[in-house]
């Protein structure tokens, strides 16, 4: 995966691990969600389809977690987890083609990636949870399940 504006370049293969521009990288270290950083798009809830959970998602983690930051790029969001700038990306509604290529980058950093709901990753199904280790990992999926199916209701005070 190329990130030229960045003038980064990313490479992975299976049981080999992954590098920028020929280092090694890894995921960070972070096991708690209280202080993780995490990668969420929320200009995907423009779509009706998925307004609901991202909102209700990324409101819930306000203060949950100690960063929100929308990275715009799937493929991005994925390889700043292996390289540990994010603990965690989570992302729904997305292709294939914005997956392919972060996704083994990011299991060859040590990253961990499932869908939202815990199931096994499926390039198909446009929905992901990274994390950069099993523990953050397992936090991240508890978040989802308490605020699955909720619906967002801010109302003036």
């Amino acid at each position: 995966m190329c990130a030229p504006i960045q003038r980064e370049i990313y490479c992975a293969r299976r049981g080999k691990g992954a590098t920028m521009n020929g280092q090694k990288i890894h995921t960070s270290p972070i096991t708690n969600l209280i202080n993780s950083l995490v990668g969420d798009e929320p200009s995907l809830a423009s779509r009706d389809k998925y307004r609901n959970d991202i909102m209700v998602r990324t409101y819930a983690l306000t203060n949950r977690v100690s960063g929100i930051r929308a990275v715009g790029s799937a493929v991005l969001g994925l390889v700043y987890v292996a390289r540990g700038i994010l603990d965690v990306y989570q992302v729904i509604g997305i292709y294939p083609w914005d997956l392919a290529a972060g996704a083994i980058i990011v299991q060859e950093a040590g990253g961990i990636i499932s869908h939202p709901d815990g199931s096994p990753y499926d390039i198909m199904n446009g929905s992901i949870c990274v994390s950069a280790n099993q523990e953050l990992h397992q936090q991240i999926l508890t978040f989802n399940r308490e605020v699955s199916g909720k619906v967002l209701e801010l109302r003036d005070k």
